[in-house]
């Protein structure tokens, strides 16, 4: 595995404008930014510890991109999760042990938003 795809809801403005002041951001770009840093920067050094070793999982620049409509949403979804078949065409994104498509699919308590992707 050579990149990831992951889809995020962000909260309004309003709903961070708390995190905004308390951490002296002056848009909400710089606060997205900073929350990915912290997330990426927390995952590698746990994965360099698990795994023994050191330096960056990631490289930059981090590509983002708004969802304009649902139509964009819905294409979104679907390539995310077909993307290992434009890959390894062998792959059956399906039954791929590294996607959240199972778990999309299955009643098993997740954090994912389900309901809300489906609709």
């Amino acid at each position: 595995m050579n990149h990831i795809h992951i889809l995020v809801k962000v909260k309004s403005e309003a709903e961070l404008s708390d995190q905004m002041e308390s951490g002296n951001f002056n848009s909400i770009h710089a606060l997205i930014s900073k929350q990915f840093a912290t997330f990426f920067g927390t995952y590698a050094k746990a994965i360099n510890k698990q795994e023994n070793r050191y330096g960056n999982l990631f490289q930059r620049p981090y590509k983002r991109k708004q969802i304009s409509d649902e139509s964009h949403f819905n294409h979104l979804v679907y390539y995310i999760h077909a993307n290992p078949t434009l890959h390894t065409p062998k792959v059956d994104f399906k039954k791929y042990k590294w996607t959240s498509y199972q778990t999309m699919m299955s009643n098993t308590n997740a954090k994912i938003a389900r309901a809300e992707v489906l609709d």
